[in-house]
């Protein structure tokens, strides 16, 4: 639930994280582990406040943490991966430029599909096939986050 709560404060954020990571280290992270870490420190918010959102320069430890090592990478972390690494041309937002790239190199090597890169390497605006991967489920007819 918190997770989903994009107006949750940073260090709250940061918190949560740091402790879905600990759990991941060890192996014991729930099975939603790669969602909820994207949705933590996601760069582009679903509906939230820019004054919310992690830095930069913070989920680059998370990425690094994640980054493939070799071989395959599951759809899941992968999405997770790009979710933290995205571009969008926002000082403090955005990861290093360097780390972006490597991330990109890693993923095309680890079989991530090609539409998932496009969101680090150009700035896309969110669409709604997000909002529902992010929500888990479509809004009714006629109603639109603003």
């Amino acid at each position: 639930l918190a997770v989903s709560l994009e107006n949750v404060s940073p260090s709250r954020k940061r918190d949560l994280g740091n402790r879905l990571l600990e759990a991941e280290s060890q192996g014991r992270a729930p099975r939603c582990f790669d969602w909820a870490l994207g949705r933590l420190g996601a760069r582009v918010p679903v509906y939230g406040t820019l004054d919310n959102q992690l830095s930069g320069e913070l989920v680059e430890g998370w990425i690094e943490a994640l980054l493939p090592r070799q071989g395959k990478l599951a759809p899941a972390r992968a999405f997770c991966l790009v979710q933290l690494g995205r571009l969008t041309d926002q000082r403090g937002v955005d990861i290093d430029a360097k780390l972006r790239a490597k991330l990109c190199y890693q993923l095309r090597a680890a079989g991530c599909e090609p539409g998932l890169l496009r969101y680090l390497e150009e700035r896309v605006e969110t669409g709604e096939s997000e909002r529902v991967s992010a929500f888990g489920d479509s809004i009714p007819a006629g109603l639109k986050l603003a």
